[in-house]
């Protein structure tokens, strides 16, 4: 059994957060649009515009570049705005294997549509199974 890739698009602090828990256990790429964010994550094992100074996981790598982040993945975790959902998974979908478990990190509803996260999952993905991660979080007590 080959080992686990997990892709986390979005490079706030509950991405990051949750990003750097999973790559204790399984490779891990975090996708970001911010540049200084993926140095910062690659290099020094940090996201100081979110999460001051907490040491992320030295195994935890990250990519400005959503296909590549997510190629390959047995799994792909969402943390971004509701606002940034559809267009975030959207860019995603290219490389985004089938049949892997897309989980939304995201709280909220789509505006306008009012959908929620897994709606969007399933009319945007349907060969994929779409999976929430919910609850109370403070990421920086993580």
């Amino acid at each position: 059994m080959k080992p686990s890739k997990i892709a986390v698009l979005g490079g706030g602090s509950w991405g990051t957060t949750t990003a750097s828990v999973i790559s204790r256990n399984c490779q891990t790429v975090l996708w970001a649009r911010d540049p200084t964010i993926v140095d910062q994550v690659n290099h020094e094992h940090r996201n100081h515009r979110y999460l001051e100074d907490a040491a992320l996981h030295p195994k935890l790598t990250a990519t400005e570049n959503i296909q590549s982040a997510v190629s390959e993945a047995d799994a792909v975790l969402i943390a971004v705005p509701s606002s940034h959902f559809r267009e975030v998974l959207a860019s995603a979908l290219a490389q985004l294997p089938k049949h892997i478990p897309v989980i939304s990190l995201s709280k909220g509803l789509e505006k306008g549509s009012r959908m929620r996260m897994t709606q969007i999952i399933a009319e945007m993905a349907p060969t994929n199974i779409p999976g929430v991660l919910t609850g109370p979080n403070l990421a920086k007590e993580i």
